[in-house]
């Protein structure tokens, strides 16, 4: 009852010069007009905030998109100034291989250079090594020139040697002088026993006579050679010898010259004058032994030849 008196109230206020309301309420229906209008302005508000939130999400994504292409680009250029700075730290290490190269082929050079002047002047020394040694044996055998070295004479405390100098010539049935004699006396020795006995002699003439009688008499009594008890000397009976004074060095020589008489077919090896010979035989020509060298060469060629003859 309250809409139609709302609507014949407002039809009559709206209408009032028709006479039919049947007329009015036909041309116009407000109820359906009124909510048609409502949803075509719910879809466009739907519409418009789609489109705005699209537009929003685009204005996003663009920012972020320059945000992220500024990054791109900056780290593109961090990454090129790297390139670059590997680039220089190669041509670096380059520059520093090529340098240490050239640096190792100079110090190869210097190295080659320098081992061939050591190696020269250890030669050149030595030669003169060698050389000053060949002098200083040639003086000390020419000091030695005139002495004699006896072995196997028992040593005696507050012994007389010339007394015992007197005993071996009168044995050897020689001309005691003692002007021939310059000096006698013993060498040092671990044995003290035997201490080895050096007799300085006044002239070579007086030594090679002393020697040439030794050496007759041990000929002319090869059951009884020269020995202690032919002395007069107490104890065991041991043979003298008696020969040059050699050098240390000479003495070595001698000894390996008798290894060659002995081991090798050399018939001959003596001394005089304080240098060391061998002979193969009474016709091959007598060899001064110099250096051990020239010893162990001769015991090589000697075996060579003798292998070569089985």
């Amino acid at each position: 009852m309250l809409d139609n008196t709302f609507v014949k109230g407002d039809i009559k206020e709206t209408n009032t010069s028709d006479a039919n309301p049947s007329n009015i309420l036909e041309e116009s229906p407000p109820p359906q007009f009124v909510t048609t209008r409502g949803k075509a302005n719910q879809n466009n508000t739907s519409e418009d905030a789609i489109l705005a939130f699209l537009a929003e999400m685009k204005r996003e994504h663009s920012e972020q998109f320059g945000v992220l292409s500024a990054q791109i680009s900056k780290i593109n250029e961090q990454h090129t100034k790297i390139l670059e700075q590997q680039a220089q730290l190669e041509a670096s290490v380059n520059f520093i291989s090529s340098q240490h190269d050239q640096l190792k082929q100079q110090v190869d050079g210097l190295e080659t250079k320098l081992d061939a002047k050591i190696k020269l002047e250890n030669d050149e020394n030595r030669l003169y090594i060698n050389e000053l040694e060949d002098n200083i044996e040639d003086l000390q055998q020419k000091i030695r020139s005139k002495s004699i070295e006896v072995r196997n004479i028992p040593f005696h405390k507050g012994e007389n040697l010339t007394n015992m100098v007197k005993t071996i010539y009168q044995v050897l049935s020689l001309p005691f002088d003692e002007h021939d004699i310059k000096d006698v006396y013993r060498l040092p020795s671990k044995d003290i026993a035997t201490k080895p006995l050096i007799l300085e002699m006044d002239s070579t003439n007086a030594k090679a006579v002393l020697l040439g009688a030794i050496k007759s008499y041990n000929l002319h009594n090869s059951q009884e050679p020269l020995n202690t008890k032919t002395l007069g000397l107490s104890g065991n009976k041991t043979p003298i010898y008696a020969s040059d004074y050699l050098t240390k060095k000479a003495a070595k020589l001698y000894y390996l010259g008798r290894m060659l008489k002995r081991n090798h077919n050399f018939k001959f090896c003596w001394s005089n004058s304080g240098k060391i010979f061998i002979k193969k035989n009474e016709e091959s020509p007598a060899i001064e032994l110099k250096h051990e060298k020239q010893v162990l060469l001769m015991i090589m060629a000697s075996q060579f030849l003798r292998s070569a003859s089985h």
